[in-house]
């Protein structure tokens, strides 16, 4: 049960979502409050009771995702590429993390300057991301299965997971998990500091934080000490520099947030990676 605000009554909304054993019915087939009324007595016996459903919906639990999100010149994104069962908003957050992964890389080929292997890291970044939402939401259906079971087994289950799910550890994990955190993309032999392939921290550079800078949707270098200087001007058609002033090492930030370079070494093997060739 999720509050919503209230109604043009004052009355007070609440968004209920029902399942477990029993209640996979074909989605065709209309929701009727008797069902509804039981699974609030259910849950919370006579303590609630419904009064007017304004809308009612059946959802299931379909789990799928294609093989490939590129076919050529069309690429797959949001429920075009990914289905399951919402839970979270997990799928409209994966569908938009989908669509800024690709959106500068299509502006890159667009543009002139991608690389060659730019559009088809698409691919490689989205779908293990795709398959590990898939493989959290299934999880958490089956957690919503249990709910109203009397199974000794299913209950003890269920009281375990709950106890580890209290654990601040645990709940951290959790919550990285749940709003796409815990994401880190491949970066090829660049992964050894422990920013490459994350999202970027949204530090504070004094005049502007990181993630104002990138409203532009320009890739940015971050460069404290002005190390970099000459190296950022050859891609300085594609890649904004944030020199003195900001107190952070130095790092490489896509267009969609992702760190794609840090540390002391030179960024050019990043930055004809990610952005192609100088001009």
């Amino acid at each position: 049960m999720f509050p919503l605000g209230t109604d043009s009554q004052g009355r007070q909304l609440h968004r209920l979502v029902l399942g477990g054993p029993g209640r996979s019915l074909p989605r065709e087939i209309p929701v009727t409050e008797d069902e509804i009324r039981h699974g609030l007595s259910t849950v919370f016996g006579t303590r609630v009771h419904l009064l007017e459903p304004p809308y009612a919906r059946r959802i299931t639990n379909a789990s799928r995702q294609v093989e490939q999100y590129r076919h050529g010149r069309v690429f797959l994104a949001g429920d075009a590429a990914h289905v399951h069962l919402p839970l979270g908003a997990q799928g409209m957050n994966t569908g938009m993390q989908d669509a800024l992964n690709l959106g500068w890389k299509l502006g890159a080929a667009v543009h002139g300057w991608a690389p060659e292997h730019l559009l088809d890291t698409y691919h490689a970044e989205r779908h293990p991301v795709g398959a590990a939402v898939l493989r959290n939401v299934r999880a958490q259906s089956l957690l919503m299965d249990w709910a109203g079971t009397s199974d000794p087994e299913v209950l003890a289950a269920r009281e375990m997971f709950t106890h580890m799910a209290q654990l601040p550890d645990a709940q951290s994990d959790l919550a990285d998990l749940m709003s796409g955190m815990a994401i880190r993309y491949p970066m090829h032999g660049t992964e050894a500091h422990s920013l490459v392939g994350r999202p970027a921290p949204d530090l504070d550079l004094g005049p502007a934080r990181v993630h104002e800078l990138l409203r532009s949707g320009h890739d940015i270098l971050l460069d404290p000490a002005d190390t970099f200087a000459g190296v950022a001007g050859r891609w300085s058609d594609r890649v904004g520099r944030v020199g003195q002033g900001g107190r952070t090492e130095p790092m490489l930030i896509r267009p969609d947030g992702y760190v794609c370079w840090a540390g002391a070494a030179g960024p050019e093997p990043a930055l004809n990676r990610w952005f192609g060739e100088p001009r």
